[in-house]
């Protein structure tokens, strides 16, 4: 699950999730197709290091797979928003924001598709 209140962000642990991304500059769309756009996380603002860094895909989108989290306390985070553009710029778009990474049940869930059960229930059929 992944649930957005403002600018804080709740991200269950091992969840996928699509977070779509729209700058606006004087009111209108920004192109940022030429430009990095990429969002930090760090436990502590002092940290030196991000703990999960990802990076807006060409289509506006930042995607969070299950092993994004797999190996991140469960807890509460800061992240922030920054884009470089082509020139070189660098400027905050969110700063210093709250990232919780919540608590999942179910910790190791995996979907099987059609495919994964059928090729299993061969090999099973097969070593009997």
């Amino acid at each position: 699950m992944v649930k957005i209140t403002g600018n804080q962000i709740f991200l269950t642990k091992g969840d996928s999730a699509t977070l779509e991304v729209a700058i606006t500059s004087g009111g209108e769309a920004y192109d940022y197709s030429n430009d990095t756009v990429k969002l930090g996380i760090k436990r502590q603002l002092s940290d030196s290091d991000c703990t999960l860094e990802k990076t807006v895909d060409e289509n506006g989108k930042i995607t969070f797979e299950p092993e994004d989290t797999k190996n991140i306390n469960v807890g509460s985070y800061f992240y922030d928003l920054k884009i470089v553009t082509a020139d070189g710029e660098v400027c905050t778009l969110i700063g210093a924001e709250q990232f919780v990474v919540g608590y999942s049940v179910l910790t190791d869930f995996t979907a099987e598709t059609e495919e994964e059960t059928e090729e299993e229930t061969e090999e099973e059929t097969e070593g009997e």
